[in-house]
């Protein structure tokens, strides 16, 4: 069973869209209460820096994590001050991050340094392999996935959207594929994102705008009756996958059965590259 651990408003509301898989168990840790088992209320502070500060300690409410984790959390707020200290009593556990890139358009410059500041802080940390993976995903690019997106419920549906596709990947991952060409990944690709695959016409959305990707896996689930009758399936997948391969990137692909009407594909890029680089401002 894996473990999902919350951080902040942003990081729970995804980690809690968890809970309705039996195959997680879910932690969130905030400054507001939440309803439920597994919270830890962290006091309100004034700034970034003062969560550092006073981060307290998490060796009981972590006590029972015996397997891998994934760390949520959202740029841009306060509370993620506390993140390195939380991460620092995770450190025997495997640690991946899933990081949610908020529109920087829209944040005040205080709001852009703290975000850019974590933002590569952790994506230090992970390129030196003190965590497996770091996701990232881009609330802008999602946005842009989803097309009309009403107002009412907006994170939410970004949220769904981030959830679903993780756990077709999870999925995949704990089933034995039909048909799959998968390799053992890039040990130093490390910064990663999701992304989803329309199955017919291979158009593929990426959930963040990664640079200099070095690896890509795709996933297919398609309707067992498919999988028996379609004698051209495997080609017509071989090939959308070829075309995204070159000398640069390795593509590997696996096709599960699955028992949808439609069909679904969705992706893992892997780098190499520290995103954003050359725009640290702090």
């Amino acid at each position: 069973m894996e473990t999902i651990i919350g951080l902040g408003q942003a990081g729970c509301n995804v980690a809690e869209k968890f809970m309705q898989h039996s195959e997680y168990q879910v932690y969130r840790i905030d400054s507001k209460k939440r309803p439920g088992k597994k919270f830890k209320l962290l006091p309100l502070q004034k700034t970034h820096e003062e969560y550092e500060e006073k981060c307290p300690s998490f060796k009981r409410f972590f006590g029972n994590i015996t397997d891998e984790c994934l760390f949520v959390l959202a740029g841009g707020g306060k509370i993620t001050g506390a993140a390195l200290r939380i991460l620092q009593q995770l450190n025997s556990k495997s640690v991946n991050i899933l990081y949610i890139r908020p529109d920087i358009s829209l944040l005040s410059e205080i709001k852009k340094r703290r975000e850019r500041l974590v933002f590569h802080v952790l994506q230090q940390y992970t390129r030196s392999a003190l965590f497996n993976k770091m996701y990232v995903v881009d609330n802008k690019k999602l946005q842009e996935i989803l097309e009309n997106v009403p107002v009412v419920g907006f994170y939410d549906k970004l949220n769904e959207l981030i959830v679903s596709t993780m756990h077709m990947v999870n999925y995949c991952n704990n089933t034995d594929a039909e048909f799959d060409t998968f390799s053992d990944s890039l040990e130093t690709a490390r910064i990663s994102t999701f992304g989803i695959c329309d199955v017919e016409t291979g158009e593929e959305k990426l959930f963040y705008d990664l640079q200099k990707p070095r690896e890509k896996l795709y996933y297919y689930l398609i309707n067992q009756d498919k999988l028996e009758e379609e004698t051209g399936l495997l080609g017509h997948i071989t090939t959308q996958v070829r075309e995204r391969s070159d000398e640069n990137i390795r593509s590997y692909f696996g096709i599960y059965s699955a028992d949808y009407d439609n069909d679904y594909a969705c992706t893992i890029a892997n780098s190499s590259m520290i995103q954003d680089e050359f725009f640290i401002d702090v």
